[in-house]
């Protein structure tokens, strides 16, 4: 993975026309990209240099910003596998009923079970990437007091 990081700060640098980087700024990027899942990185970056523009030298898009960016891709690629229920369990989603011992019990449907292993497989995870937005960036009455 430390191949696909390397190449998508290269990427960056090489869009965003920055002359130097320091050996730091590179670590930072770094890490930030490390708690991504691999499929994210590149189209993460690809988005963050269509989504932002810069007039100022040397500018690379914040960590905040790539974050956000990759959150975006991750969650767009996991709404492209939206689960969809087969005929055995589309009346309650990934379940099916069994009946074991006179007793009937719910169990996960095996398409169920197969769409796991396919987001699995995709690797883009649960966990999100970056916190949304907050709603409302005003902040200057933080620390007042009346």
């Amino acid at each position: 993975m430390a191949r696909e990081i390397g190449l998508a700060i290269a990427m960056l640098v090489e869009a965003f026309n920055v002359k130097e980087i320091t050996p730091v700024r590179i670590k930072i990027y770094e890490k930030a990209m490390e708690a991504w899942p691999k499929p994210v990185i590149e189209p993460a970056v690809m988005r963050a240099i269509q989504q932002f523009t810069s007039k100022v030298k040397d500018w690379l898009p914040s960590i905040e910003q790539l974050n956000e960016c990759a959150e975006a891709v991750r969650l767009e690629m996991r709404a492209a596998m939206a689960y969809a229920p087969c005929a055995s369990c589309e009346l309650t989603p990934g379940w099916v009923s069994v009946t074991h011992d006179g007793c009937s019990r719910m169990k996960r449907c095996e398409c169920w079970q197969a769409h796991q292993q396919r987001v699995q497989q995709l690797g883009v995870g649960n966990q999100p990437l970056a916190l949304p937005p907050a709603a409302s960036k005003d902040f200057t009455a933080v620390g007042d007091i009346e």
